[in-house]
């Protein structure tokens, strides 16, 4: 069975938040440089809040 967070609730003690980035799977979020830009932005803006 599918589920979004990819069997990491395994492996993590506590809260586990699963954020998209749009139009990218999650293969091409690693793979295809369009993403990389858009997902520096969302962990920076996470490690900074």
């Amino acid at each position: 069975m599918y589920d979004d967070n990819l069997g990491w609730t395994k492996l993590v003690i506590g809260e586990l938040e699963v954020i998209k980035v749009p139009g990218s799977s999650h293969d091409s979020i690693i793979v295809e440089e369009k993403y990389h830009s858009q997902l520096a932005q969302i962990i920076k803006e996470h490690l900074n809040d």
